[in-house]
């Protein structure tokens, strides 16, 4: 809980309007969407990364401790969230490491546990995370 001092300055300053901010009077980010999707879509995903983004989601359907995997939507998802972090770190190509880095987010909602792994405290990231490490990168 913030102190009395901190809550007592808090509430004055929001009766007296310099809280919270005038938004009329901050900057507006309005960005050209159309030119961010073109963008995008001009980072290669090559097809061996395609191919292991693929054998990751397929790994989610016969994992032994999940009773759902990811769907196809999860691998769109991955594929795509990759292109822009390559983008965002300055490439035109997607790498291995950037599904690696992405899988967890991507795929953490759409693959569910079966009782043995809620029993054993085993989280999807763990899973995720096994299957990373053994699903081998296509040559």
């Amino acid at each position: 809980h913030a102190s009395s001092n901190i809550e007592v300055e808090l509430l004055n300053k929001i009766l007296n309007g310099t809280l919270p901010p005038d938004f009329d009077k901050i900057p507006v980010f309005n960005p050209d969407r159309s030119v961010i999707d073109e963008e995008t879509r001009q980072v290669n995903v090559d097809d061996s990364i395609i191919h292991y983004i693929s054998e990751i989601i397929r790994a989610t359907r016969e994992h032994p401790v999940l009773t759902t995997g990811s769907s196809i939507r999860g691998g769109i998802a991955l594929a795509r969230s990759a292109r822009i972090y390559a983008l965002m770190t300055g490439r035109q190509y997607v790498i291995p490491d950037d599904i690696k880095v992405l899988a967890p987010c991507s795929l953490r909602h759409r693959i569910k546990p079966g009782p043995e792994a809620q029993i054993s405290h085993i989280t999807e990231d763990q899973v995720i995370k096994e299957i990373l490490d053994t699903v081998p990168f296509p040559e």
